[in-house]
């Protein structure tokens, strides 16, 4: 057991060697500083993955609180297939572990995929690998929580203001106080979502192409029942053939704005 931790020690100090430089005395110090924008689950994982790589993390997230956006148009549904579940895990996240409890996601199996008429009869799927079905801001929420115990600095409520991309800093601001605070960066990552200020200025400074945006208003139309048996057509479709746990898609955006997804736990 000794020769065992010993081989431990040994390669968690070979690889703080290879992740980071090492000071005069032998203290390793940091590759360098990174700014992440967005504190989505994306900018989340990011902040976690390069925490441990040797970046001094530090991520800004708008919003004030780490579950984002709280508007009933934004509470909407991921569904994480197995091979976002296979990179979460190459992350070191394990949702059906480390996220289900935290999140009250769901892990599912079945797909029920409907047509466009209601009365359609819905055609049933099922895989062998599962998926991971969680509420966006509980996944959030989640995974800011697992960068921030990697030593990531999260600071909610500080959104990006400018960037002064010859010197590497960007400037932020506070939303309450307006105050304003100058971080120097190497590493700038904007994970910011389609209206994104870094892309913004990026385009401004003549440093990135002109980008086409759509918005699309099936982005926020999905909607959780606990029930759905009882309210999703019960008198038209036999819905026998799909377990509790299913997700449920529909084909036209007419059908789409009553509920795109209906996992179950």
């Amino acid at each position: 057991r000794k020769a065992a931790t010993g081989k431990a020690k040994a390669k968690a100090k070979a690889t703080a060697a290879n992740s980071s430089d090492s000071d005069a005395d032998g203290l390793t110090k940091p590759v360098g500083k990174c700014l992440i924008v967005g504190g989505g689950p994306a900018g989340a994982l990011a902040a976690k993955a390069l925490t441990e790589r040797g970046y001094d993390t530090t991520l800004c997230e708008a919003y004030p609180h780490p579950v984002g956006s709280t508007a009933k148009s934004h509470a909407y549904v991921i569904s994480i297939n197995p091979r976002g579940v296979r990179a979460l895990k190459r992350c070191g996240v394990d949702p059906f572990v480390d996220l289900k409890d935290e999140t009250g996601g769901v892990e599912v199996c079945t797909y029920v995929r409907h047509g466009t008429r209601p009365d359609s009869f819905p055609t049933v799927i099922r895989k062998d690998d599962p998926s991971f079905v969680v509420r966006r801001q509980h996944l959030t929420a989640s995974l800011l929580r697992i960068a921030e115990e990697a030593g990531a600095t999260i600071l909610c409520g500080e959104r990006l203001v400018d960037i002064d991309f010859d010197n590497r800093i960007a400037t932020t601001e506070h939303v309450p106080s307006g105050q304003s605070t100058q971080r120097p960066y190497d590493l700038l990552l904007g994970a910011d979502g389609i209206h994104s200020p870094t892309r913004t200025l990026l385009e401004n400074a003549g440093l990135l192409g002109p980008v086409t945006r759509e918005d699309d208003d099936m982005e926020y139309q999905v909607a959780l029942f606990p029930h759905w048996r009882r309210v999703l057509h019960p008198d038209c479709v036999d819905y026998t053939a799909a377990p509790e746990a299913s997700v449920h898609t529909y084909a036209d955006r007419e059908t789409n704005t009553s509920a795109i997804v209906f996992p179950i736990g």
